[in-house]
């Protein structure tokens, strides 16, 4: 894994945030090959291809998330924390989908609902939103993303196929996110039918 400088990637960074196109491929050619080094050290047992793909994921995330590094500290800790906090998250998605688990992603939540990641009340309007699935819907939602249960597991137990499990549950999380949008827009969950 190759050493960088926490100066000279800031500086590079700092420019590209600005408009440097110059200097914004020159922070990504300098960060690759430690991307690259820090996935391979935490994911070693992912074939070669699939590590090649998260390389890229993490790479995207980083552009994306770029204008959340504070330019007034190092840049490395932060690129660091940001890479192996993704490099964690996909290998357990990985193992979810072998297993067949689907889970909430809390980035695709985050971008429907950014403004209630820090509502105190997001937890309550969660319970609410829970409360306006049917039954088996709910529970569906509540094995698969709070327990952690896989499809066959959870389709076993209400006596219907894993791929019936899925649908419901993708069902399920839409019609939350509905919920809990509407939520955001000044409309109280208990109001709506």
């Amino acid at each position: 894994m190759a050493k960088l400088d926490d100066a000279a990637v800031s500086a590079l960074l700092r420019a590209g945030i600005a408009g440097d196109r110059s200097a914004y491929r020159q922070f990504f050619n300098a960060i690759s090959p430690v991307v690259s080094g820090m996935v391979s050290a935490l994911a070693g047992a992912v074939p070669s291809a699939k590590r090649e793909d998260m390389i890229q994921e993490i790479l995207t995330v980083i552009h994306a998330k770029r204008q959340t590094w504070d330019m007034k500290r190092p840049v490395l800790p932060w690129l660091y924390a940001l890479i192996r906090h993704k490099t964690i998250d996909l290998l357990r998605q990985m193992r979810r989908r072998e297993r067949g688990v689907v889970a909430i992603d809390i980035e695709v939540l985050a971008a429907t609902v950014p403004a209630r990641l820090d509502d105190p009340d997001l937890s309550l309007d969660l319970q609410a939103a829970l409360g306006h699935l049917e039954r088996r819907m709910a529970a569906v939602v509540i094995a698969a993303s709070v327990e952690g249960r896989d499809a066959a597991e959870i389709g076993a137990k209400l006596g219907v196929s894993a791929n019936a499990v899925r649908i419901t549950l993708h069902r399920g999380l839409g019609k939350m996110r509905t919920l809990l949008t509407a939520n955001v827009q000044g409309k109280d969950i208990d109001d709506r039918p």
